[in-house]
Parts: C-alpha cells; sequence; structure tokens
C-alpha cells in the first residue's frame, strides 16, 4: 500500500508541476513589471520607456507608446480592480513619475511627479480599487511613501511621524515592484530594504503605512499567500 500510495503522490506532484513556455515580446530592453488582469490580458513595463500589453494571454505582446515616458525606466505595473492601469518609473528626483491609463493604453495622464530632487521611487501597490502607496527610498532620514485614495489622481505624503528613521545607508530595490506588498482584502502593508547594517521588514496594519519594522538577516523578498486561517502567521521570508 505505501508503494502505491508513493506512486500516486508522485504522480499528482508531476501532473501539478507547472510547465513554463517562453513568449516573444518583441522588445529587447530589461523589462522589470509584470501585471496580470486575468488569463488573457497582462501588462509589462522596462526600460526606455517601455511598456507592453497582451490581449492573448501572451500569444502576441503590443507595444504602448506613454508621450514624455519614451526615456524613462518603468520598474513596476499595477492593475486595479475597476480597470484603470498605472506605472510608475524610477529614478532620482522627477525622474520617478506615476502615469494612469483607463482606456486600455490608448491615453495616459501623468499623474504624480515626485517633488524631492534628491527622492528615488521604487515600488508600487494597491489595496483596492482606490487605495495605495508607494514605496520611496529614504530623504532626511525616513522612507518617502506616498499614498492615493482616490484610485492614483492624487498622491500625498503620511502623516507626520509615520514612518521610523532609516538605517545609514538603507534603501529598497527597484527591481520589479516586489519589495512592497499591500495584502488584498485587508489594511495591511509589508515592505523590505537593505544596503544597511542589517535587513529589515516593515510592516503595517493601517492604509496610511504606519511602519514598524523587525529586523530580519538576511531579507531579499518577501512572499504573501491569501488572507490566513485564523492562528496561522505571515509574511513567510524568502
Amino acid at each position: 500500500m505505501g508503494q502505491v500510495i508513493g506512486v500516486l503522490l508522485a504522480a499528482a506532484t508531476a501532473v501539478a508541476a507547472p510547465v513554463w513556455t517562453p513568449q516573444k515580446s518583441g522588445s529587447t530592453v530589461e523589462l522589470r513589471g509584470l501585471a496580470v488582469h486575468d488569463s488573457t490580458r497582462a501588462w509589462a513595463t522596462g526600460a526606455e520607456g517601455t511598456v507592453l500589453r497582451t490581449r492573448d494571454g501572451g500569444r502576441s505582446w503590443q507595444k504602448v507608446t506613454i508621450p514624455g515616458g519614451e526615456k524613462l525606466d518603468f520598474r513596476d505595473v499595477e492593475i486595479l480592480p475597476n480597470g484603470p492601469v498605472l506605472v510608475l518609473s524610477a529614478g532620482t528626483g522627477d525622474l520617478s513619475r506615476i502615469y494612469r491609463t483607463t482606456d486600455d493604453g490608448k491615453t495616459w495622464t501623468l499623474v504624480h511627479t515626485n517633488p524631492d530632487k534628491d527622492g528615488f521611487y521604487d515600488a508600487m501597490a494597491f489595496w483596492d480599487e482606490k487605495s495605495g502607496v508607494v514605496l520611496g527610498d529614504p530623504v532626511n532620514g525616513r522612507f518617502v511613501t506616498p499614498l492615493t485614495s482616490d484610485g492614483g489622481f492624487t498622491w500625498a505624503p503620511p502623516p507626520p511621524g509615520a514612518m521610523s528613521e532609516a538605517f545609514p545607508g538603507e534603501g529598497a530595490f527597484a527591481a520589479s515592484g516586489t519589495c512592497l506588498n499591500a495584502l488584498k482584502g485587508t489594511d495591511q502593508g509589508w515592505f523590505v530594504t537593505g544596503g544597511a547594517k542589517s535587513a529589515r521588514v516593515f510592516h503595517s496594519q493601517d492604509t496610511v503605512l504606519t511602519a514598524k519594522s523587525n529586523i530580519i538577516q538576511p531579507a531579499c523578498g518577501i512572499e504573501f499567500r491569501s488572507v490566513p486561517a485564523e492562528g496561522e502567521e505571515y509574511p513567510r521570508e524568502v
């Protein structure tokens, strides 16, 4: 019986294993951002103003142009539950921007530009169709976390004292927006840092990202699951 169960488990594992198929994006630049709306529609973003869209599950990708953003490095993209798409560019000062579209990329609106010449945006996340947050590297010793409560049309700084002080040299990583996560269906958020004497995980229990930190050694990223059952714990260090 044990051998039979072992064979059945092996077969089940084999059946469940995902199969990854390379797709032709039509782009040669580095792609950093990815957001999936459903089984057919997704967006990808990257260097040199690159924004790509698929409507057929990735069999073909179309390049979408954002006027004024042709030289930007788009590191993150978010699809809101009610349809709008927002892309975030990373760069020093006004090279960090957020653009928004409501017509599948036909037209774009520049909704936010980093107002601090020394600032640098890393990631963007949304709890729902209204509430979202951007994570930026420290300015004047504290991480920057602009907030929106209207679906990304406007962005404002958090209340004074919402963020604890950063360590010297500490920062986030604008690789693909995964250093920041807003857990859907809750008011909770997390972000991870590096570059200092200790890597840290910051956790907030409200949508103004009033964040407190735990020191984790090392911390490279966070994996989130759906809202846990009573007694379960998260996040999980990866």
